[in-house]
């Protein structure tokens, strides 16, 4: 996530004050939180490969529910907590 997150935020940052869309400060706080909700596979995070590896839930179970927690998890970032970080920083 670590690696995530230092690949994106500079391009994402770069990208928004190139263009002159958004307010940068609050794309970063979006591109700081976002890297963290990789859980949709075993590689996401430690705990979820820790849970595929006791076998206790199929990879394709994880899978299914992980995009869907993520889609809504994005919808969300996108809807609400940038307009919320956008309000907070002006």
């Amino acid at each position: 996530n670590l690696v995530t997150t230092a690949v994106f935020m500079p391009i994402g940052l770069t990208l928004s004050m190139s263009v002159g869309i958004g307010n940068p400060i609050a794309i970063g706080i979006l591109l700081g939180i976002a890297p963290s909700l990789a859980y949709a596979l075993p590689a996401g995070t430690t705990t979820t490969a820790i849970v595929a590896g006791t076998g206790w839930i199929r990879l394709g179970v994880m899978a299914r529910y992980g995009a869907l927690l993520m889609i809504i998890h994005a919808l969300l970032l996108t809807f609400c907590v940038y307009p919320f970080a956008k309000y907070i920083l002006s």
